[in-house]
């Protein structure tokens, strides 16, 4: 599992830079046509960057609410409170930016 996870990881530090590249180029073309499909294109990966960092967030929301159920001695009956804590704990660390196309 945390072999999928730094998977994970490459591929959305893959996506950002092609989605830095994409915006960048278009920024240089000057055919009209082009830069649009470009500008697409970095759309598509924006919101696939989007949809990896939110899977991110959960992963390691779960985590850390495994992480704070254990440390408490496993009690029965108390998930919700652990997994609003550990959410409540990675939303505060987190640096998401903007997740618009």
């Amino acid at each position: 599992m945390q072999s999928a996870f730094i998977d994970h990881l490459s591929e959305l530090r893959r996506l950002e830079h092609q989605l830095r590249l994409a915006r960048h180029a278009a920024a240089l073309i000057t055919d009209q046509e082009t830069a649009k499909r470009l500008e697409e294109f970095a759309g598509e990966i924006s919101r696939r960057v989007c949809r990896l960092k939110l899977e991110s967030l959960e992963h390691e929301t779960r985590r850390r609410a495994y992480e704070l159920w254990e440390r408490a001695g496993r009690p029965h009956g108390r998930d919700a409170e652990f997994w609003l804590r550990a959410e409540r704990e990675v939303l505060d660390q987190a640096k998401l930016g903007s997740c618009e196309g």
